[in-house]
């Protein structure tokens, strides 16, 4: 196995500081914005939405950690993306019929979400620990 280089740490390193700072405000905008507004009005419906500024702020995080990976790391990076597309859409279609037969699951969408997430890190971990034997 090698060792990173200093533009590689410090490429992972700012993806760790742009993720991490995104993931709080994320938690921060979802379980205090303090603001309830009455069901159906543009106001709930703009507050409902003000937390795709730090999913916006995670996009950014992840096209500048995948833009850094070097030719080698790269496709193994859309390979396991490609692999969590998959899960996250099997996820949906379980979720969906679930649904249909039991009735409303409860935060169902961030399953999938869940889904794909993990699927993405165990893609890239299985993936890498094979390539390094």
């Amino acid at each position: 196995m090698t060792e990173l280089t200093r533009g590689e740490r410090a490429h992972a390193r700012r993806y760790t500081l742009h993720m991490a700072g995104a993931s709080v405000l994320f938690l921060v905008l979802m379980l205090f914005l303090p603001l309830e507004p009455e069901p159906g009005t543009p106001l709930a419906l703009v507050i409902a939405l003000v937390p795709l500024v730090a999913v916006a702020w995670m996009v950014f995080a992840v096209v500048q950690f995948v833009r850094s990976l070097d030719e080698f790391m790269r496709p193994r990076a859309m390979t396991a993306a490609a692999i969590a597309f998959v899960a996250a859409m099997v996820a949906s279609v379980v979720f969906g019929m679930l649904d249909a037969e039991i009735g409303p699951l409860p935060l169902a969408t961030w399953g999938v979400f869940v889904v794909g997430m993990i699927t993405w890190g165990a893609a890239m971990l299985g993936m890498n620990l094979r390539g390094n034997k």
